[in-house]
């Protein structure tokens, strides 16, 4: 090992301490990689730092740190959640580490010509064995998903192993003794420490279970062994780590420590929820090696029972000694404070509901379209619409904004240019009704409800108004019957604006057949999308030549000239928003699901205000709207989004209402817009946030960004 360079990641971990200046000792080039949950100081206590590389960095985010294999010989990969209860507080982040990562690094390594890659695996993969000795041939019968976890990187592992590349699997057993990087959640030393303590210990489940042993220094010589030896003997091996003689029932190995440290009682508690009990031959490695542990439980025993009688070793139950305690206090702390975040990749916002099924039948399509067999795309899309939501007519247009003013253009403007929106209304609808000259009144929310408070909504209608526009951002459907009810009375329009709404019902029935008039939006971050694109439901097919005559002239009298392609929906559109909307209910039913998911896991936080449906009416699942108390918290949204962001979330605020449009206009921060915004409406934009939703998502995927907003709550929460 004389000058090459050695890469160890987990290096400043309870083994890695120990190792590091093995290596030194024997000439190596070293370079730690290390995410340093428990500080650097265990590395420094044992190593100048002169003498050593020390790169902070997550193993799975290896590929940011292009550099780190550069010139690298061997790879000594000990980073890992080291147990199994850090593995169950955060499945998805133990995969992420100790699978994912770790293949991650083994491929970049044997990319840049490293000759030798050592895995720390654990002798944990044989489980629950009973009595019966297991050797490396023997059946795995793993417990936990720390061991299933070992199970499947060895064999992904070995099947990379190649000439050039040389992997070594150790299977190392429980370990024990002296670290400058302590722990005290490993048996022997956990029973010591209760023992010089308290003078007491408790040994689980009866203690009939048998476990092997093996001291830290003797699993650091057991890796030196290994890149010491010649490459024929350890290429492609797995090497059980330990010696025959330290396979030891846990009621034997409590007497050893009370035998080692005197008025010591063993308390015996017949339940433990650990299954895992075998016995594990070790011949192996003595035989192929030479290698042999010199260190025994009782010497390990002796060392840390001084190390805590001389004050080595302070403040024993602190969490810094306790693996999973000490990494959930870490995910309580947000990332931005040196916390830590289960998630590795951005959970995005919204994502367009497109499938692979989608791109299969888009492909089929467009090969018909180079045969020459193109029909009618734009036909059958407007034909599936009219089907599906049970219309007359539906008419596709290029987008949204034209689909509103289309429905504008068809309104008696000549009785009242005013038209009532919703506070949250997309600011779209404002802008296309201002566009035409009309008037857009902002009615009040109800706070309750945040539908129309429709004791204001009369009031405006009694004044005389040529629609109601019924839709908002929140994903909240309006009791359309009602609001149908009062349009009819006053002889106005019901324009409904099913933008984030497609799919959500009123008494069974899709919000989409309501009104003499629907507008669809098939945006990026619809349920149904063309990538781009809106299209109008009407209630008389006579009314859609009329509409289109319009829109032509419309775009004819703007700067540019008028173009088809700017006014209709591409075919290539429509044929990925036909087989978008043969989904729309299997869509929407996985969002609400998820949307129910988030409903349970934010609802008791007195801080949150969650969004629910009237009786009788089912959100469309397109979105996930909730209310913060930031009066109560020492952050604003603003903040709160950047610190989601930190949390691999991307939450979004709302950034398009017609709420907002008043609201700068009141500031002076815009020319035009309406001034009649509320306070209750102020009150509440203040407070909205969006959390990611999309049906590609995963209950996981819920659970970590409920959990990343419900940490950020409570950490920035005012002291009451």
């Amino acid at each position: 090992m004389q000058g090459k360079k050695i890469l160890v990641t987990g290096g400043a971990g309870y083994l890695g301490c120990v190792l590091c200046p093995l290596l030194i000792e024997r000439g190596a080039e070293l370079r730690v990689f290390d995410r340093l949950y428990f500080g650097e100081s265990g590395l420094l206590s044992v190593l100048p730092r002169d003498c050593f590389e020390l790169v902070k960095g997550d193993v799975r985010s290896v590929e940011k740190f292009p550099w780190l294999l550069d010139d690298v010989w061997a790879v000594v990969h000990l980073a890992s959640l080291a147990n199994d209860p850090s593995c169950d507080l955060s499945p998805t982040m133990a995969e992420q580490i100790n699978h994912v990562g770790t293949i991650k690094l083994a491929q970049i390594a044997r990319s840049r010509g490293v000759e030798r890659f050592v895995f720390a695996s654990s002798a944990s993969v044989y489980g629950a064995c009973g009595d019966k000795l297991v050797s490396e041939l023997s059946p795995l019968s793993p417990v936990s998903l720390y061991a299933r976890l070992k199970i499947k990187s060895e064999r992904a592992l070995l099947g990379m192993s190649d000439e050039n590349f040389a992997v070594t699997v150790l299977r190392q057993a429980t370990l024990y003794g002296y670290s400058p990087r302590m722990r005290f959640d490993l048996a022997i030393n956990l029973m010591t420490m209760s023992a010089v303590e308290k003078h007491e210990i408790i040994v689980m489940g009866g203690g009939a279970q048998w476990r092997p042993f093996l001291h830290v220094k003797d699993a650091a010589m057991a890796i030196m062994t290994v890149l010491s030896s010649e490459r024929n003997l350890v290429d492609s091996e797995v090497f059980n780590v330990g010696s025959n003689e330290h396979n030891l029932m846990i009621r034997d190995l409590a007497e050893i420590v009370a035998g080692e440290v005197s008025e010591t009682r063993i308390k015996v508690a017949p339940d433990d929820a650990d299954r895992r009990s075998y016995r594990v031959r070790f011949d192996k490695i003595k035989e192929r090696l030479d290698y042999r542990p010199s260190l025994s439980p009782a010497e390990g025993v002796r060392e840390i029972a001084a190390a805590l009688r001389e004050g080595r070793l302070s403040e024993p139950y602190s969490s810094k000694y306790f693996n999973v305690i000490h990494l959930k206090h870490l995910m309580n702390i947000p990332v931005a404070e040196g916390g830590e975040s289960s998630r590795t990749a951005m959970l995005k916002n919204r994502l367009p509901a497109i499938s692979s099924r989608d791109r299969e039948r888009l492909s089929d399509r467009l090969k018909s379209v180079a045969d020459g067999q193109l029909g009618d795309p734009i036909g059958s899309f407007e034909s599936s619409l009219r089907e599906t939501f049970e219309v007359p007519a539906a008419l596709l247009l290029h987008s949204h904004y034209l689909a509103l003013l289309g429905a504008f253009s068809l309104l008696d403007r000549d009785s009242s240019k005013r038209i009532v929106i919703h506070p949250f209304a997309d600011a779209r609808v404002y802008a296309a009704a201002s566009q035409l000259g009309l008037s857009p009144i902002i009615c009040e929310v109800d706070e309750r409800t945040l539908c129309f408070d429709l004791t204001k909504l009369e009031q405006h209608v009694e004044k005389g108004v040529s629609a109601i526009v019924a839709g908002s951002i929140l994903d909240v459907p309006e009791p359309l019957e009602t609001l149908q009810s009062i349009a009819d009375e006053s002889r106005c329009a019901l324009i409904v604006d099913a933008h984030n709404l497609l799919s959500a019902t009123v008494h069974d029935r899709d919000i989409a057949s309501y009104g003499s008039v629907a507008v669809l939006d098939f945006g990026v971050d619809q349920t149904v999308t063309t990538l781009g694109g809106g299209a109008m439901l009407l209630d008389d097919s006579s009314l859609k030549e009329q509409v289109w005559d319009f829109l032509a002239c419309r775009l004819a009298e703007g700067p540019q000239p008028f173009v088809q392609r700017q006014l209709g929906l591409a075919a290539v559109s429509a044929m990925l928003g036909a087989s978008n909307l043969e989904r729309l209910y299997d869509t929407a039913a996985t969002c609400r699901n998820l949307q129910a998911v988030y409903d349970e896991l934010l609802s008791e936080s007195p801080y949150l205000r969650t969004v629910h449906p009237l009786e009788g009416t089912q959100r469309s699942g397109s979105c996930y709207p909730v209310f913060v108390d930031f009066h109560r918290l020492t952050i604003d949204a603003w903040r709160l989004e950047q610190l989601m962001a930190a949390e691999k979330v991307e939450i979004a605020l709302p950034k398009d209402s017609a709420a907002q449009i008043a609201i700068a206009r009141s500031r002076g921060q815009a020319r035009k817009g309406p001034t009649n915004i509320s306070p209750v409406a102020a009150e509440l934009l203040s407070q909205l946030i969006f959390l990611p939703l999309y049906s590609g998502m995963t209950t996981d995927d819920v659970a970590d960004a409920a959990q990343a907003l419900l940490k950020l709550i409570s950490y920035f929460a005012r002291s009451e």
